[in-house]
C-alpha cells in the first residue's frame, strides 16, 4: 500500500481517562486519508456499553459505570488498508 492511500489513525489525548460512575466519558478519533474512510469503535473483549454511541469518529459513554472500564479500540479503513488506536477507560467507585 502506497502511502497515497495509506489511513493513519488517531485517538486524541486524552487517551486514558479515569472517572467516577456517573459520569459521561467522550473519545475523540480521527482518520488522515487521501480517499474516503470509515471509523468505527469497538470495545476489546466486549461489545460496546449500551449507553455508548459511536459517531464521526467520536465515542460517548452516558452515565459511565465501572462494567464499562476498559480499553477501547477506533479502527479506521478505507479501500486500500486500515490502521488503529486505542484508549482505556477506568470507571471508579461512587
Amino acid at each position: 500500500v502506497s502511502e497515497l492511500h495509506a489511513i493513519l489513525v488517531r485517538v486524541e489525548e486524552p487517551k486514558f481517562l479515569s472517572v467516577p460512575q456517573g459520569q459521561n466519558v467522550r473519545f475523540v478519533c480521527t482518520g488522515i486519508s487521501q480517499v474516503s474512510y470509515v471509523l468505527t469503535w469497538i470495545r476489546v473483549g466486549s461489545s460496546l456499553p449500551t449507553t455508548a454511541m459511536d459517531q464521526n469518529g467520536v465515542l460517548t459513554i452516558s452515565n459511565a459505570r465501572t462494567e464499562d472500564s476498559g480499553t477501547y479500540k477506533c479502527i479506521g479503513s478505507n479501500m486500500y488498508g486500515a490502521d488503529e488506536d486505542i484508549a482505556t477507560l477506568n470507571v471508579g467507585g461512587a
